[in-house]
């Protein structure tokens, strides 16, 4: 059981997150919800239908969230909010279990266009990287800890006579280094 300290953190950090999160019962009635949402929707949802707070409708949204977790007893992601058509809104829903059964779910969104600019930035690192390595006149090659090569740069490939494609699909970097030449080098590397 928690203290009334931890559920007062717990209260406290579920309403510090700047995401809806809403609690919802079986009868799609929301229970509780945190002030983000109560603040971002300008009103309290407590007590209401959720198809009826959060998009105005009569009866339970198509594709209902809530639906398939209660179906299923797993949690569903929708990649966007088909309510609103929002391309750069995901709604999550999870289950809360008591007894092993779903007592209630637990809703919340996710905003997407952060994660896109976040991507956009890492295509953009990583076409500078990948552009930058095979320009290098010399040799540069990595590998997991398995031995996998995953780059091997055009320099590389005319020092070692491996073409990019043969070692980036079939070649261990094992069979680059002469005979035990990989682990010596490993062994280097980890110390």
């Amino acid at each position: 059981m928690r203290t009334e300290i931890e559920k007062e953190y717990l209260i406290k950090a579920v309403d510090s997150l700047r995401r809806e999160l809403i609690v919802i019962s079986r009868e799609f009635k929301i229970l509780t919800a945190n002030q983000y949402t109560t603040e971002k929707r300008r009103n309290n949802v407590v007590g209401m239908l959720c198809h009826k707070a959060l998009y105005n409708l009569e009866t339970p949204c198509k594709d209902c969230p809530i639906s398939a977790v209660i179906e299923t007893g797993k949690p569903f992601a929708r990649k966007r909010d088909m309510q609103l058509l929002n391309p750069e809104k995901q709604i999550s829903c999870l289950p809360v279990f008591c007894n092993g059964e779903i007592e209630a779910l637990v809703m919340v969104d996710y905003d997407l266009s952060q994660l896109s600019k976040l991507e956009d930035q890492l295509k953009r690192s990583n076409a500078f990287l990948i552009n930058m390595l095979q320009s290098a006149v010399d040799g540069v090659i990595a590998a997991d800890m398995t031995g996998k090569i995953f780059i091997f740069n055009d320099a590389a490939a005319e020092i070692t006579g491996h073409s990019v494609n043969e070692a980036l699909s079939h070649l261990n970097i094992r069979d680059i280094y002469p005979e035990g030449g990989a682990y010596d080098v490993m062994k280097e590397l980890r110390s």
